[in-house]
């Protein structure tokens, strides 16, 4: 028999006057250890120095969260 994996619920806080806030929830109890990593170009869109700075990743960023990081902002290039 597999375990259900448990709930994982994200609120975010888009406030267009402030910062984004978000809150994480994992089987409906406040998860504290979760790495927000935000992809925003603005509304001028991407320009080389927007993208090497959101694809400067912190060494213990794993693998595939980069390559996600990576391949979303691509597409605003």
């Amino acid at each position: 028999m597999t375990q259900k994996e448990p709930r994982i619920d994200v609120v975010v806080d888009r406030d267009p006057d402030g910062p984004n806030n978000v809150t994480v929830y994992v089987a409906g109890e406040l998860y504290s250890g979760a790495h927000v990593h935000h992809i925003d170009p603005g509304a001028g869109g991407a320009d080389d120095e927007w993208f090497a700075t959101v694809t400067a990743h912190a060494d213990d960023v794993p693998v595939r969260v980069r390559q996600s990081i990576d391949e979303t902002a691509s597409d605003y290039r």
